[in-house]
């Protein structure tokens, strides 16, 4: 089975690491599906938010789900590539009252979803169904290969939302 990553699709050498998708997914079947909404009200609160809202849809015709979670930290993303990358080096770490010092949660969700987009005031994130990921981040200036044109970024109403469309949510 082959695995295509952004490097080598952008013709740079594949990193040391892959991580299947479907893979995770599995190893996460057997959680209760409320760990996805708890993980993005958490992150929000450890952001410093005063107000997270999360929506989520009633599933449609194939079992899928919209959830919608917005927060006011106001400092969006310190770092938007986080939203993508296992195991960095968290802020949290280094105090014991806040959760998610592994980098490792929001993953987890991004793996049941069938695509996501991560909006913040420092950038968007898209997460394609064909497991494409392009965007912006207006901090680092991480910008990946495109395969498509992401739309604008929004105007700076929420500092951070994530918008994900899960399949099968319980």
């Amino acid at each position: 089975m082959a695995h295509t990553n952004e490097f080598e699709a952008s013709g740079s050498s594949p990193t040391w690491f892959t991580v299947d998708k479907e893979g995770l997914r599995k190893t996460l079947a057997r959680k209760s599906k409320a760990f996805v909404v708890y993980e993005l009200l958490q992150n929000g609160f450890d952001a410093g938010s005063t107000k997270v809202t999360a929506s989520l849809s009633e599933p449609d015709r194939e079992g899928k789900s919209v959830l919608e979670c917005i927060d006011d930290a106001q400092g969006g993303y310190a770092d938007l590539s986080h939203s993508h990358t296992m195991f960095a080096e968290s802020a949290k770490k280094s105090d014991p009252k806040l959760r998610g010092r592994f980098n490792v949660g929001d993953k987890m969700v991004l793996a049941l979803c069938d695509r996501a987009t991560i909006t913040s005031t420092t950038g968007r994130v898209i997460f394609q169904p064909n497991g494409i990921r392009e965007g912006m981040d207006l901090v680092t200036q991480w910008q990946p290969v495109k395969f498509d044109p992401a739309p604008p970024l929004p105007e700076k109403k929420h500092p951070r939302a994530i918008n994900a469309v899960i399949g099968g949510v319980q």
